[in-house]
Protein backbone atom coordinates (compact mmCIF):
# COMPACT_ATOMS: atom_id res chain seq x y z
CA UNK A 1 0.00 0.00 0.00
CA UNK A 2 2.91 2.41 0.68
CA UNK A 3 4.40 1.57 -2.45
CA UNK A 4 1.05 1.94 -4.14
CA UNK A 5 0.63 5.69 -2.48
CA UNK A 6 4.15 6.82 -3.76
CA UNK A 7 3.65 6.50 -6.87
CA UNK A 8 0.32 7.83 -7.26
CA UNK A 9 1.79 10.69 -4.99
CA UNK A 10 3.98 11.21 -7.36
CA UNK A 11 1.29 11.74 -10.38
CA UNK A 12 -0.21 14.33 -8.07
CA UNK A 13 3.27 16.08 -7.98
CA UNK A 14 4.47 16.17 -11.15
CA UNK A 15 1.33 16.57 -13.20
CA UNK A 16 0.32 19.61 -11.13
CA UNK A 17 4.17 20.60 -11.10
CA UNK A 18 3.43 20.92 -15.13
CA UNK A 19 1.14 23.95 -14.75
CA UNK A 20 2.55 25.17 -12.07
CA UNK A 21 5.86 25.76 -14.04
CA UNK A 22 3.59 27.02 -17.00
CA UNK A 23 0.26 28.88 -16.19
CA UNK A 24 1.75 31.61 -14.20
CA UNK A 25 4.61 32.87 -16.40
CA UNK A 26 2.75 31.71 -19.89
CA UNK A 27 1.40 35.53 -20.05
CA UNK A 28 4.59 36.96 -19.49
CA UNK A 29 6.26 34.41 -22.44
CA UNK A 30 3.59 35.52 -25.00
CA UNK A 31 3.91 39.39 -24.37
CA UNK A 32 7.74 39.27 -24.78
CA UNK A 33 7.36 37.55 -28.08
CA UNK A 34 4.68 40.51 -28.97
CA UNK A 35 1.17 38.73 -28.54
CA UNK A 36 -1.62 41.75 -27.32
CA UNK A 37 -3.45 41.68 -24.27
CA UNK A 38 -6.47 40.35 -26.12
CA UNK A 39 -4.56 37.56 -27.87
CA UNK A 40 -3.27 36.25 -24.92
CA UNK A 41 -6.32 36.61 -22.84
CA UNK A 42 -7.89 34.25 -25.99
CA UNK A 43 -4.89 31.94 -25.92
CA UNK A 44 -5.16 31.48 -21.90
CA UNK A 45 -8.76 30.91 -21.89
CA UNK A 46 -8.96 28.41 -24.78
CA UNK A 47 -7.29 25.40 -22.17
CA UNK A 48 -10.00 26.08 -20.28
CA UNK A 49 -12.60 26.43 -23.01
CA UNK A 50 -11.17 22.86 -24.68
CA UNK A 51 -11.29 21.05 -21.26
CA UNK A 52 -15.23 21.06 -21.60
CA UNK A 53 -15.03 19.14 -24.64
CA UNK A 54 -11.82 16.81 -24.05
CA UNK A 55 -12.26 15.92 -20.86
CA UNK A 56 -16.12 14.36 -21.28
CA UNK A 57 -14.49 12.73 -24.63
CA UNK A 58 -11.35 10.96 -23.54
CA UNK A 59 -13.41 10.25 -19.92
CA UNK A 60 -15.82 8.29 -22.76
CA UNK A 61 -12.61 6.47 -24.12
CA UNK A 62 -11.31 5.62 -20.82
CA UNK A 63 -14.80 4.03 -19.77
CA UNK A 64 -15.17 2.08 -23.11
CA UNK A 65 -11.24 0.89 -22.95
CA UNK A 66 -12.06 -0.04 -19.00
CA UNK A 67 -10.19 2.44 -17.34
CA UNK A 68 -7.01 1.55 -18.63
CA UNK A 69 -4.42 3.66 -17.28
CA UNK A 70 -2.15 3.49 -20.63
CA UNK A 71 -4.52 5.84 -22.03
CA UNK A 72 -3.53 8.44 -19.44
CA UNK A 73 0.03 7.64 -19.51
CA UNK A 74 -0.49 8.16 -23.58
CA UNK A 75 -2.12 11.57 -22.92
CA UNK A 76 0.84 12.71 -20.56
CA UNK A 77 3.61 11.81 -23.40
CA UNK A 78 0.92 13.59 -25.96
CA UNK A 79 0.86 16.67 -23.73
CA UNK A 80 4.72 16.58 -23.32
CA UNK A 81 5.57 16.30 -26.84
CA UNK A 82 3.60 18.42 -28.68
CA UNK A 83 4.26 21.30 -26.12
CA UNK A 84 7.86 21.55 -27.35
CA UNK A 85 6.83 22.40 -30.31
CA UNK A 86 5.07 26.48 -29.16
CA UNK A 87 8.76 26.99 -28.54
CA UNK A 88 9.10 27.54 -32.35
CA UNK A 89 5.76 28.87 -32.72
CA UNK A 90 5.56 33.27 -33.11
CA UNK A 91 2.46 33.83 -35.14
CA UNK A 92 -0.72 34.18 -32.96
CA UNK A 93 -3.08 31.47 -35.19
CA UNK A 94 -0.83 28.89 -35.00
CA UNK A 95 0.33 29.36 -31.47
CA UNK A 96 -3.51 29.68 -30.50
CA UNK A 97 -4.09 26.22 -32.02
CA UNK A 98 -1.07 24.64 -31.10
CA UNK A 99 -2.08 25.57 -27.61
CA UNK A 100 -5.53 23.94 -28.02
CA UNK A 101 -4.48 20.51 -29.12
CA UNK A 102 -1.93 20.79 -26.40
CA UNK A 103 -4.16 21.01 -23.96
CA UNK A 104 -6.89 18.60 -25.36
CA UNK A 105 -4.86 16.03 -24.21
CA UNK A 106 -3.11 17.58 -21.21
CA UNK A 107 -7.06 18.37 -19.85
CA UNK A 108 -8.16 14.74 -18.87
CA UNK A 109 -5.08 14.01 -17.49
CA UNK A 110 -6.25 15.17 -13.87
CA UNK A 111 -9.57 13.83 -13.79
CA UNK A 112 -8.70 10.43 -14.98
CA UNK A 113 -5.79 10.71 -11.75
CA UNK A 114 -8.90 11.26 -9.70
CA UNK A 115 -10.38 8.50 -10.49
CA UNK A 116 -7.62 6.23 -10.63
CA UNK A 117 -7.65 7.13 -6.84
CA UNK A 118 -10.88 6.78 -5.64
CA UNK A 119 -10.70 3.37 -8.09
CA UNK A 120 -8.58 1.98 -6.02
CA UNK A 121 -10.25 3.15 -2.70
CA UNK A 122 -7.49 4.95 -1.69
CA UNK A 123 -7.99 7.99 1.11
CA UNK A 124 -8.32 10.87 -1.72
CA UNK A 125 -7.61 14.06 0.34
CA UNK A 126 -4.36 12.09 1.61
CA UNK A 127 -2.84 11.66 -2.03
CA UNK A 128 -5.13 14.92 -3.59
CA UNK A 129 -2.28 17.30 -0.91
CA UNK A 130 0.24 16.38 -3.05
CA UNK A 131 -1.38 18.48 -6.03
CA UNK A 132 -1.27 21.47 -4.43
CA UNK A 133 2.30 21.22 -3.23
CA UNK A 134 3.52 20.17 -6.49
CA UNK A 135 1.81 23.59 -8.18
CA UNK A 136 4.02 25.11 -5.65
CA UNK A 137 6.58 23.23 -6.43
CA UNK A 138 6.22 24.34 -10.09
CA UNK A 139 5.69 27.61 -9.10
CA UNK A 140 9.08 27.85 -7.59
CA UNK A 141 11.53 26.11 -10.00
CA UNK A 142 9.82 27.82 -12.99
CA UNK A 143 10.50 30.78 -11.33
CA UNK A 144 14.21 30.11 -10.72
CA UNK A 145 14.96 28.69 -14.20
CA UNK A 146 13.18 31.53 -16.00
CA UNK A 147 15.05 34.05 -14.24
CA UNK A 148 18.15 32.83 -15.41
CA UNK A 149 17.94 31.12 -18.93
CA UNK A 150 14.84 32.88 -20.02
CA UNK A 151 10.98 32.59 -19.99
CA UNK A 152 11.55 29.84 -23.37
CA UNK A 153 12.38 27.23 -20.46
CA UNK A 154 9.11 26.76 -19.06
CA UNK A 155 8.14 24.87 -22.46
CA UNK A 156 10.95 22.55 -21.54
CA UNK A 157 9.77 21.99 -17.78
CA UNK A 158 6.68 21.61 -18.32
CA UNK A 159 7.09 18.56 -20.76
CA UNK A 160 9.80 17.29 -18.20
CA UNK A 161 7.18 17.32 -15.75
CA UNK A 162 4.55 15.13 -17.78
CA UNK A 163 7.08 12.74 -19.24
CA UNK A 164 8.04 12.30 -15.50
CA UNK A 165 3.97 11.30 -14.87
CA UNK A 166 4.48 9.10 -17.78
CA UNK A 167 7.00 7.31 -16.19
CA UNK A 168 4.88 6.88 -12.85
CA UNK A 169 1.99 6.14 -14.33
CA UNK A 170 4.30 3.06 -16.18
CA UNK A 171 5.66 1.43 -13.33
CA UNK A 172 2.43 1.73 -11.45
CA UNK A 173 0.91 -0.35 -14.26
CA UNK A 174 3.84 -3.08 -13.75
CA UNK A 175 3.62 -3.26 -9.82
CA UNK A 176 -0.10 -3.16 -10.72
CA UNK A 177 0.04 -6.41 -12.62
CA UNK A 178 2.28 -7.75 -10.06
CA UNK A 179 0.22 -7.56 -7.38
CA UNK A 180 -2.99 -8.84 -9.41
CA UNK A 181 -1.12 -11.97 -10.76
CA UNK A 182 -0.22 -12.22 -7.39
CA UNK A 183 -3.68 -14.15 -6.79
CA UNK A 184 -6.15 -11.16 -5.02
CA UNK A 185 -9.51 -12.44 -4.68
CA UNK A 186 -12.42 -9.97 -2.90
CA UNK A 187 -12.11 -11.05 1.06
CA UNK A 188 -15.76 -10.04 1.64
CA UNK A 189 -19.49 -10.02 -0.22
CA UNK A 190 -19.32 -6.19 -0.19
CA UNK A 191 -15.75 -6.54 -1.86
CA UNK A 192 -17.68 -9.45 -4.54
CA UNK A 193 -20.63 -6.76 -5.15
CA UNK A 194 -18.35 -3.59 -6.10
CA UNK A 195 -16.27 -6.04 -8.40
CA UNK A 196 -19.17 -6.61 -10.13
CA UNK A 197 -20.20 -3.56 -10.46
CA UNK A 198 -17.23 -1.96 -11.42
CA UNK A 199 -17.60 -4.07 -14.59
CA UNK A 200 -21.14 -2.86 -15.89
CA UNK A 201 -21.34 -0.49 -18.60
CA UNK A 202 -22.67 3.28 -18.54
CA UNK A 203 -23.19 5.92 -20.79
CA UNK A 204 -23.47 9.77 -20.42
CA UNK A 205 -27.32 9.58 -20.64
CA UNK A 206 -27.74 7.19 -17.23
CA UNK A 207 -25.38 10.37 -15.71
CA UNK A 208 -28.09 12.95 -17.33
CA UNK A 209 -30.80 11.32 -15.67
CA UNK A 210 -29.39 11.02 -12.08
CA UNK A 211 -31.25 13.93 -10.10
CA UNK A 212 -28.68 14.25 -7.23
CA UNK A 213 -25.46 13.88 -9.34
CA UNK A 214 -26.63 16.69 -11.31
CA UNK A 215 -27.72 19.12 -9.02
CA UNK A 216 -24.39 18.28 -7.11
CA UNK A 217 -22.42 19.41 -10.32
CA UNK A 218 -24.84 22.71 -10.77
CA UNK A 219 -23.95 23.67 -7.45
CA UNK A 220 -20.48 22.86 -8.09
CA UNK A 221 -20.38 25.08 -11.08
CA UNK A 222 -21.08 28.27 -8.43
CA UNK A 223 -18.55 27.04 -5.98
CA UNK A 224 -15.56 25.76 -8.13
CA UNK A 225 -15.86 28.96 -10.67
CA UNK A 226 -15.19 31.37 -8.73
CA UNK A 227 -12.45 29.11 -6.65
CA UNK A 228 -10.37 28.59 -9.92
CA UNK A 229 -10.62 32.19 -10.98
CA UNK A 230 -9.75 34.01 -7.68
CA UNK A 231 -6.44 33.93 -8.55
CA UNK A 232 -6.68 36.14 -11.84
CA UNK A 233 -8.29 39.06 -10.03
CA UNK A 234 -6.44 38.91 -6.47
CA UNK A 235 -4.04 40.64 -7.64
CA UNK A 236 -6.67 43.74 -8.20
CA UNK A 237 -7.78 43.54 -5.23
CA UNK A 238 -4.81 43.30 -2.99
CA UNK A 239 -3.23 46.02 -4.85
CA UNK A 240 -6.63 48.01 -4.98
CA UNK A 241 -6.52 48.13 -0.83
CA UNK A 242 -2.40 48.99 -0.67
CA UNK A 243 -0.59 46.07 -1.32
CA UNK A 244 2.46 45.69 -3.47
CA UNK A 245 2.98 42.62 -6.37
CA UNK A 246 5.47 41.04 -4.32
CA UNK A 247 3.29 41.03 -1.53
CA UNK A 248 0.33 39.62 -3.26
CA UNK A 249 2.59 37.00 -5.09
CA UNK A 250 3.91 35.76 -1.39
CA UNK A 251 -0.04 35.86 0.10
CA UNK A 252 -1.17 34.26 -2.90
CA UNK A 253 1.41 30.96 -2.99
CA UNK A 254 0.51 30.97 1.44
CA UNK A 255 -2.66 30.40 0.18
CA UNK A 256 -2.05 27.70 -2.10
CA UNK A 257 -0.11 25.56 0.11
CA UNK A 258 -2.82 26.37 2.89
CA UNK A 259 -4.66 23.62 0.94
CA UNK A 260 -2.32 21.02 1.08
CA UNK A 261 -2.90 20.20 4.89
CA UNK A 262 -6.66 20.24 4.84
CA UNK A 263 -6.90 18.09 1.60
CA UNK A 264 -5.01 15.87 4.17
CA UNK A 265 -7.30 16.62 6.91
CA UNK A 266 -10.06 16.28 4.52
CA UNK A 267 -10.90 12.87 5.59
CA UNK A 268 -11.07 13.43 9.52
CA UNK A 269 -13.34 16.20 9.30
CA UNK A 270 -16.06 14.31 6.89
CA UNK A 271 -16.10 11.68 9.53
CA UNK A 272 -16.56 13.86 12.24
CA UNK A 273 -19.77 16.45 10.13
CA UNK A 274 -19.76 13.68 7.12
CA UNK A 275 -19.32 14.08 3.87
CA UNK A 276 -22.28 15.94 2.81
CA UNK A 277 -22.02 18.52 5.49
CA UNK A 278 -17.97 19.39 5.24
CA UNK A 279 -18.59 20.13 1.52
CA UNK A 280 -21.71 22.68 3.08
CA UNK A 281 -19.46 24.26 5.32
CA UNK A 282 -16.61 24.71 2.67
CA UNK A 283 -18.96 26.30 0.63
CA UNK A 284 -20.21 28.74 3.44
CA UNK A 285 -16.74 29.42 4.52
CA UNK A 286 -16.01 30.33 0.74
CA UNK A 287 -19.14 32.47 0.32
CA UNK A 288 -18.05 34.33 3.41
CA UNK A 289 -14.59 34.84 2.50
CA UNK A 290 -15.51 35.95 -0.93
CA UNK A 291 -18.39 38.62 0.21
CA UNK A 292 -15.60 39.85 2.70
CA UNK A 293 -13.47 40.35 0.64
CA UNK A 294 -15.81 42.58 -1.71
CA UNK A 295 -15.77 45.12 1.50
CA UNK A 296 -12.23 46.12 0.71
CA UNK A 297 -10.52 44.90 4.06
CA UNK A 298 -6.89 45.61 4.49
CA UNK A 299 -3.84 44.16 3.45
CA UNK A 300 -3.16 42.75 6.35
CA UNK A 301 -6.24 41.18 6.92
CA UNK A 302 -6.01 39.68 3.86
CA UNK A 303 -2.53 37.90 4.29
CA UNK A 304 -4.10 36.73 7.99
CA UNK A 305 -6.58 35.27 6.67
CA UNK A 306 -5.23 33.03 3.58
CA UNK A 307 -5.90 30.16 5.54
CA UNK A 308 -9.73 30.56 4.23
CA UNK A 309 -8.94 29.31 1.01
CA UNK A 310 -7.60 25.90 3.04
CA UNK A 311 -10.92 25.47 4.70
CA UNK A 312 -12.69 25.95 1.22
CA UNK A 313 -11.09 24.48 -1.10
CA UNK A 314 -9.02 22.43 0.52
CA UNK A 315 -12.20 20.39 1.81
CA UNK A 316 -14.19 21.11 -0.89
CA UNK A 317 -12.39 20.03 -4.07
CA UNK A 318 -11.54 16.81 -1.90
CA UNK A 319 -14.49 15.98 -0.78
CA UNK A 320 -17.13 17.23 -4.02
CA UNK A 321 -14.89 14.69 -5.67
CA UNK A 322 -15.53 12.13 -3.54
CA UNK A 323 -19.41 12.49 -3.68
CA UNK A 324 -19.64 12.87 -7.42
CA UNK A 325 -18.38 9.49 -7.41
CA UNK A 326 -20.33 8.28 -4.98
CA UNK A 327 -23.69 9.52 -6.67
CA UNK A 328 -22.68 8.09 -10.17
CA UNK A 329 -21.51 4.67 -8.61
CA UNK A 330 -18.57 2.38 -9.03
CA UNK A 331 -19.50 1.62 -12.64
CA UNK A 332 -19.89 4.95 -13.43
CA UNK A 333 -16.80 7.02 -11.68
CA UNK A 334 -14.57 7.26 -15.15
CA UNK A 335 -17.28 9.05 -16.85
CA UNK A 336 -18.56 11.18 -14.05
CA UNK A 337 -15.65 13.07 -12.80
CA UNK A 338 -14.28 13.67 -16.27
CA UNK A 339 -18.02 15.12 -17.20
CA UNK A 340 -17.87 17.04 -13.91
CA UNK A 341 -14.99 18.69 -14.45
CA UNK A 342 -15.36 20.00 -17.75
CA UNK A 343 -18.75 21.22 -16.47
CA UNK A 344 -18.20 22.87 -12.73
CA UNK A 345 -14.32 23.57 -13.31
CA UNK A 346 -13.65 24.25 -17.08
CA UNK A 347 -16.78 26.08 -17.46
CA UNK A 348 -17.23 27.40 -14.21
CA UNK A 349 -13.52 29.15 -14.38
CA UNK A 350 -14.58 30.53 -18.24
CA UNK A 351 -17.56 31.73 -17.43
CA UNK A 352 -16.01 33.79 -14.07
CA UNK A 353 -12.97 34.81 -15.93
CA UNK A 354 -14.98 36.38 -18.58
CA UNK A 355 -17.92 38.30 -16.69
CA UNK A 356 -14.87 38.88 -14.01
CA UNK A 357 -12.62 40.83 -16.67
CA UNK A 358 -16.21 42.97 -17.22
CA UNK A 359 -16.99 43.77 -13.88
CA UNK A 360 -13.43 44.40 -12.88
CA UNK A 361 -13.05 47.35 -15.61
CA UNK A 362 -16.05 49.48 -14.06
CA UNK A 363 -16.22 48.32 -10.53
CA UNK A 364 -12.34 46.61 -9.36
CA UNK A 365 -11.75 44.24 -7.61
CA UNK A 366 -14.36 44.95 -5.06
CA UNK A 367 -17.18 44.16 -7.93
CA UNK A 368 -15.32 41.21 -8.98
CA UNK A 369 -15.74 39.49 -5.79
CA UNK A 370 -18.91 40.96 -4.43
CA UNK A 371 -20.09 38.89 -8.05
CA UNK A 372 -18.27 35.53 -6.94
CA UNK A 373 -19.96 35.42 -3.21
CA UNK A 374 -23.09 35.69 -4.42
CA UNK A 375 -22.42 33.00 -6.91
CA UNK A 376 -21.49 31.15 -4.18
CA UNK A 377 -24.28 31.92 -2.33
CA UNK A 378 -26.61 30.59 -5.19
CA UNK A 379 -23.83 26.90 -5.52
CA UNK A 380 -25.45 26.64 -1.51
CA UNK A 381 -28.62 27.22 -1.85
CA UNK A 382 -29.03 24.81 -4.98
CA UNK A 383 -26.94 22.34 -2.41
CA UNK A 384 -29.40 22.68 0.28
CA UNK A 385 -32.67 22.84 -2.09
CA UNK A 386 -31.91 19.74 -3.50
CA UNK A 387 -31.26 17.90 0.03
CA UNK A 388 -27.62 17.01 -1.03
CA UNK A 389 -26.35 17.90 2.48
CA UNK A 390 -28.05 14.93 3.71
CA UNK A 391 -26.76 11.37 3.99
CA UNK A 392 -29.23 8.56 1.86
CA UNK A 393 -32.16 8.06 3.95
CA UNK A 394 -32.03 11.01 6.65
CA UNK A 395 -34.55 12.75 7.13
CA UNK A 396 -34.74 16.75 6.97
Amino acid sequence: MKSRARYLSGMYIFSYAAIGALFPLIAQYLSGIGFSGSQIGIITSSSTAIGILSNSFWGGIYHRRRRTKKLIQLLCVATALLSLLMMTVGKFWIFLLLYIIVFFFENPVYPLIDSTIIEVNYPFGTIRKWGAVGFALGIGVAGAVADRFGLLSIFPMFAAFFLLTALLIGIYLKRERAYNQGGWIPQSSEEWDKLKESKKEGSYKDLLHNGKYMALIFSAFFFVGPALSHNTYFSFLYIEVGGTIAGMGIVLLLMVISEAPFMAWSERISSALTMERAILLAMAVSAFRFLWYSTNPSVEFLAATFMLQGIANGIGIVEITKYVAKLAGPAMISLAIPLYTAISSNCGAITCQFFGGIIVESYGGRGVYLFYGLLNLVGVLIYLLFGLYKRKGEAL
